[in-house]
């Protein structure tokens, strides 16, 4: 544990803030011009992109995104307004109202994580198993074994204000934040590093600095989950993780190391803590310590190594040593802001630095909760979405030489094989019953089958050529799905299920280098017209001269399209998937990230 004085010479150096943009509606909707029937090689009058539009770096983050309540300075002098334990009463006493030996609430940031990771071995006699290997950003201040694993970092209000942009580019992947400590609020900066950390991609959750002696675990808990540091299913919040470590204060509090407390004392305090979050949360509290103060102080009890992961701290080690008989750590703090014992060098992040001893799928397991990723997209496949759930929702899946992999009710997949290596997937309900099958084209041929299980050819249709992009639709409301092409900016589809179907409907909208999707958007049970660019959605409600009544921008460049009606409302919303992530809404007007898919 650092000094105060010098954990504030080190909150000196740590990064400036930066503001993230949101993702807009512009006002400015252009409507492309032209109404010739047949495709042309260029078509030059598609939607324009409004200038109002700025570009963003990620999506929109979630409509229940979590503000926690914290003080409202952002001053390099936290707050010292009265702070309220699980009992409502003011933990920042009066002069005149208390013994000068009563605890007080630091009037700074508080302890900070450290001397833990300082009086860690160095050497190492049981070696971690690492869970897998990965191949994320590697820096050069971490340790030999572990690069290609997921970085990252914790902050408190010592770094105040946070460049999560810089942190990210830096190559950071997750960062847990702190949220208090003992009966206390204590971090003055944590919105702006939480919702910041997630704003740029981040995984990211909060962090309890326990001060045992102080009052009981089951109010602390309570004092953290006030204070921000709960858990939700979005994907991108880590577990609640506890930390307990050697007494920071026992100048202060006349205890010692191990807060006064005997081994037993100390692990009924972890258990009544650690169980009401779980309580409130679902999940079992990661726990951050290091080796010697739980041999010693936790007289090396294996209580938790079967339910709660482990955050070691172990500084400048070859690896660290495993205590309570955990089998493996889940999180490897490796250093301060510090690269090297001498602390001359700075680190690559603001705050601690830390390694996952996983994949980044490994990692977003832990933040999702599911034990496995559920879809699990493959490098090269098609990403894919329809209703062949049979609940009226759209589920996500994907395709790649031959092979299927759908997202099912129940957070489970099917994967199967239908067609060939270069076959181009296609989803619709052809039949009619409510349920979506699948199909391939191949050189305009299409070849579509009624039945997930049996999987036999129950239609075939001649459509296109080789080079279009098939497209799918209830073109006419009659509830079932027929065909049509993307050629060029020229949209031509059928109602008619006919072996050699004529064009029923032919419409101009958008350019050849669009992205085309299709969705009933305002819920009329058509399926109407849409075109993805650069991160853009441009969307008719129309397929007769279409107009664009919806522009947004939602995602980046890079990412891939989906559409769907995720939630089963009757209405097709996007989304975006992005290194084996969905990311999916349910409003075209918040465009919030309401669901996480794997």
């Amino acid at each position: 544990m650092k000094t105060n004085k010098l954990a504030a010479l080190l909150a000196s150096l740590a990064m400036a803030s930066s503001a993230i943009g949101g993702i807009g509606v512009s006002p400015a909707l252009a409507t492309p011009v032209g109404d010739s029937a047949s495709p042309v090689a260029e078509a030059t009058i598609a939607p324009t992109e409004p200038s109002t539009v700025a570009p963003i770096e990620v999506p929109a983050t979630t409509g229940a995104e979590v503000v926690p309540s914290t003080p409202n300075s952002l001053t390099n002098t936290p707050t010292t307004e009265p702070q309220k334990d699980a009992t409502g009463l003011d933990q920042v006493a009066g002069p005149a109202t208390t013994s000068p030996d009563a605890p007080q609430r630091p009037t700074d940031g508080g302890a900070v994580m450290g001397q833990a990771g300082q009086l860690a071995p160095k050497s190492a006699t049981k070696l971690a198993q690492p869970l897998s290997a990965s191949s994320e950003p590697t820096v050069g201040d971490q340790p030999t074994g572990t690069e290609g694993k997921p970085l990252g970092l914790d902050v408190s209000g010592w770094q105040k204000n946070v460049n999560w942009t810089a942190v990210k580019n830096s190559g950071a992947r997750f960062a847990y934040i702190k949220t208090s400590e003992g009966p206390w609020t204590l971090n003055d900066y944590f919105t702006q590093q939480y919702n910041g950390a997630a704003n740029v991609g981040l995984l990211r959750g909060g962090y309890h600095f326990a001060r045992p002696n102080l009052s009981s675990g089951s109010s602390q808990a309570k004092v953290m989950l006030e204070s921000g540091g709960g858990w939700s299913g979005d994907g991108k919040t880590l577990p609640p993780a506890l930390d307990i470590e050697d007494n920071p204060y026992v100048s202060t509090d006349k205890t010692n190391k191990c807060y006064g407390m005997a081994p037993a004392a100390l692990v009924n305090w972890v258990k009544d803590f650690t169980s009401t979050i779980k309580a409130s949360t679902g999940r079992d509290p990661v726990i951050y310590s290091s080796y010697y103060f739980w041999q010693e102080c936790f007289g090396s009890s294996n209580a938790f190594a079967n339910s709660n992961p482990l955050w070691i701290a172990a500084y400048y080690a070859s690896s660290p040593w495993m205590p309570g008989q955990w089998p493996k750590y889940t999180i490897w703090q490796y250093a301060n802001d510090y690269a090297n014992p001498a602390q001359t060098i700075p680190a690559t992040f603001p705050g601690d630095q830390n390694v996952f001893n996983g994949t980044m799928d490994d990692l977003r397991e832990l933040a999702s909760g599911t034990k496995k990723p559920v879809i699990g997209l493959v490098p090269g496949a098609t990403v894919i979405s329809g209703k062949w759930g049979g609940d009226g929702k759209t589920y996500v899946g994907w395709f790649k030489d031959s092979q299927w992999c759908l997202e099912m009710p129940a957070n489970t997949r099917r994967c199967f094989y239908f067609g060939a290596p270069g076959d181009k997937p296609v989803v619709g309900d052809w039949d009619g019953d409510g349920t979506a099958t699948i199909g391939i084209v191949r050189s305009g041929v299409w070849q579509l089958t009624n039945n997930l299980s049996r999987l036999s050819v129950d239609l075939v249709q001649y459509f296109g050529v080789g080079t279009d992009t098939p497209i799918t639709g209830d073109w006419n409301g009659d509830r079932k799905t027929t065909i049509g092409i993307f050629r060029n900016g020229s949209w031509q589809v059928t109602n008619s299920q006919a072996r050699s179907p004529k064009v029923d409907v032919s419409a101009y909208f958008g350019v050849g280098t669009d992205t085309p999707v299709v969705g009933d958007w305002n819920g009329d049970r058509w399926d109407t017209f849409g075109v993805w660019r650069n991160g853009t959605f441009w969307l008719t409600d129309s397929q007769l001269q279409p107009p664009v009544n919806y522009v947004f921008r939602y995602g980046i460049g890079t990412d891939r399209p989906t559409t769907g009606d995720w939630n089963g409302d009757g209405k097709t919303t996007v989304g975006i998937v992005r290194d084996g992530t969905w990311q999916l809404t349910n409003d075209l007007q918040k465009l919030s990230v309401d669901s996480v898919r794997f």
